[in-house]
């Protein structure tokens, strides 16, 4: 059997949780059984952002190769898929294209064509007290860090205008894992006073040592790196 559709059959029947959304009965492709939820053709996010002008709930606009590894710990790779960030759901592609939303608990999400992978918070190994969402691990030690793709919408009005325009930004978030504490930083500069018994330490490594050429995530493990190896 093909993985596509080995992963059809583990895909849940819980659909319920739908009950909310706004989906356009009146195409005759749309169908429910008892396994999927099928969007045929249009893209499911124009069901919930009507007037959205700018940004996207998606990690990534268009459709990504990707594995999914699912709670059974099986993985079937090679499936185009666009994971929404807002809803936290998982969108995917049969091998006819048509779309399908994933009703079941997937742990892990490599997307191949740039090896970034996302784990679900309920599969950290380190917490169970990080919010539902999917964070990219960047480094998993003592002390570990991770990133989480913060979306937030936005809705505004333009004068004389009946529409009401939505918008979607998309912000870094980076979290570390200290003994199953979850602390949320926003800048470089607050990793010191995340972690107070080596503040000094911590603060002359950015004075010093802190690469700002490099990009944030580089920067960010790098300095992690430091304070476990100050640690052991």
């Amino acid at each position: 059997m093909k993985p596509i559709a080995l992963l059809a059959l583990l895909l849940g029947a819980a659909l319920t949780s739908f009950s909310q959304r706004t989906i356009d009965v009146s195409r005759s492709d749309i169908n429910v059984s008892g396994l999927l939820l099928t969007v045929g053709g249009e893209p499911f996010v124009n069901t919930k952002f009507v007037y959205l002008v700018s940004g996207t709930p998606y990690l990534k606009e268009d459709w990504a190769p990707a594995t999914l590894y699912v709670h059974n710990g099986k993985a079937y790779p090679h499936i185009a898929v666009k994971l929404d960030l807002i809803d936290n759901a998982v969108h995917y592609q049969n091998s006819k294209g048509e779309e399908f939303l994933s009703v079941t608990l997937i742990d892990a999400i490599l997307f191949e064509a740039d090896s970034i992978t996302l784990l679900h918070a309920s599969a950290i190994p380190e917490t169970k007290a990080l919010p539902t969402g999917w964070y990219q691990p960047l480094l998993q030690d003592s002390v570990s860090l991770y990133k989480f793709y913060e979306k937030k919408v936005t809705e505004s009005k333009p004068y004389n205008s009946a529409t009401t325009e939505q918008r979607i930004a998309t912000f870094d978030r980076y979290h570390i894992i200290q003994k199953g504490t979850p602390i949320t930083i926003r800048k470089i500069k607050d990793v010191p006073g995340a972690l107070p018994d080596k503040k000094a330490e911590l603060e002359q490594y950015l004075k010093s040592n802190d690469d700002k050429s490099r990009p944030l995530d580089e920067r960010m493990t790098a300095l992690l790196r430091y304070y476990n190896s100050l640690i052991k």
